[in-house]
């Protein structure tokens, strides 16, 4: 295959992903037969978001390294985490209906385990045309985006896919945990808890793992086993806000109100950083929302603020149950509005990521007009920035005249700033200010003098 790749697939990247992207790619260019660069260039791909463009650079790693359980396992993770983005173009044409969960017998589904697998049906298709079905279901959903029966045999032929190198992982290395948890997370839930367990016995002391069964566990109705699988995470790692959160909801689900906000309050108190709840609830009740964010800012900026968000809100739930509303609403503002403190804190971060971004490509490509606007658009709407702003709209004009966006963002933000300059004390009249301030201080000590 090519080593290049599509301007979307690059625009995924940020400026030191593809600087590093650029190096694998030369790499490919001299040592065609690197499967560590295809992997790389794949697993890049896929953790920025895009893994149907991952999926070529794994299958020519697998095509290279055809013996290796490693490249293997990382096909069927990307063929998975493919078959998720294409369902979630579906479903955003139409959103799938919440089902109960069914359980399995042994809580195993088997069908992995046939010499061929086929989890997912893919119909008008029999096994000997299935290597062309993926190109078919690629041309049909492109040229009509809306064809949400396309996109799902699509999903459904990557799959069936995904388990096959998962199979195939498995027979090369059994005691790969990931290639295990690649199937539990793609079959119907109510056939992974033994594929689960099968991927514990190998990480028996991974507590994210504990809890996400018991999520699965939850979901089947094994409520037993689930809170002990929460126990477990919680007891392998104390501070573990994740677990004292789903073990909350389980109390919540079972109506053990009380000792859901035991659990609650319990994780609130595990985070060595977390406020009060007092000076919590002080701080979310500032009037005036830019009053508001600054008082709680020093908590929105804590490692742990969403998990202190979550707490408060669980422990707000149990007391809404148990009827004690005063206190369930004073609970439920303090974590709303911590919530909204935390998004804002990760807003304003974003939004500085993207400036440096845009800055970088500046220096790239000092002539490209678009890039001048876009950094105009990002500075614009903050205090204290007008002038970067206005120079960024300049260097958009320089180089398209006949921009009209820039133009009119342009002088508008020039008027914008003469009017705040207008409005700026200057040092004569703070002295003439203070002139005669004197003067009246000396003319009252004169009258009362008399």
């Amino acid at each position: 295959m090519a080593a290049e790749l599509s301007d979307e697939a690059r625009a995924r990247l940020t400026p030191e992903q593809q600087s590093k992207l650029e190096d694998l790619l030369r790499a490919i260019s001299l040592q065609p037969r690197s499967v560590q660069a295809y992997s790389s260039v794949g697993r890049m791909l896929d953790m920025s978001g895009d893994p149907r463009g991952a999926l070529g650079y794994a299958r020519k790693a697998v095509a290279l390294a055809p013996k290796s359980a490693v490249q293997y396992d990382e096909l069927a993770h990307t063929l998975r985490r493919a078959a998720l983005s294409v369902d979630a173009q579906r479903h955003h044409k139409s959103p799938p209906q919440k089902q109960q969960e069914k359980r399995f017998p042994h809580d195993e589904d088997p069908c992995w385990r046939f010499q061929q697998p086929k989890c997912f049906e893919v119909q008008h298709y029999t096994d000997q045309q299935l290597h062309i079905a993926e190109d078919d279901f690629v041309r049909r959903t492109e040229s009509d985006s809306s064809d949400t029966y396309g996109l799902t045999l699509l999903a459904n032929l990557y799959r069936n896919r995904s388990c096959d190198a998962a199979v195939r992982a498995l027979r090369l290395d059994p005691t790969r945990p990931t290639v295990y948890l690649t199937l539990a997370r793609m079959l119907p839930k109510g056939g992974t808890p033994g594929i689960y367990r099968r991927a514990l016995s190998l990480l028996p002391s991974h507590p994210e793992l504990h809890r996400e069964l018991g999520e699965v566990l939850v979901e089947l109705r094994y409520y037993g086993q689930a809170n002990e699988h929460f126990r477990r995470a919680i007891a392998l790692k104390p501070n573990f806000i994740a677990a004292y959160q789903s073990l909350a909801e389980l109390r919540l689900l079972r109506e053990k109100h009380a000792q859901a906000f035991d659990v609650a309050k319990q994780a609130l108190e595990m985070l060595p950083d977390a406020p009060t709840v007092t000076e919590l609830i002080a701080a979310s009740m500032v009037t005036g929302r830019n009053a508001r964010l600054q008082a709680l800012a020093p908590y929105a900026a804590l490692p742990s603020a969403e998990g202190v968000a979550t707490a408060i809100a669980l422990m707000a739930q149990a007391r809404g149950e148990q009827r004690r509303y005063d206190e369930a609403a004073a609970l439920a503002q303090a974590a709303e509005r911590l919530f909204e403190a935390t998004e804002e804190r990760k807003r304003k971060k974003q939004r500085e990521k993207a400036i440096t971004a845009c800055k970088h490509a500046v220096k790239l490509a000092p002539k490209d007009s678009a890039t001048y606007l876009r950094l105009g658009r990002l500075l614009r709407p903050i205090p204290g920035r007008l002038q970067e702003a206005i120079e960024s709209y300049n260097g958009c004009l320089r180089y398209d005249a006949l921009n009209a966006e820039a133009r009119e963002e342009q002088s508008v933000l020039v008027e914008r700033m003469r009017e705040l300059q207008s409005h700026r004390p200057q040092p004569w009249d703070v002295a003439t200010n203070l002139v005669a301030g004197v003067v009246t201080l000396l003319a009252l000590t004169h009258f009362f003098a008399r």
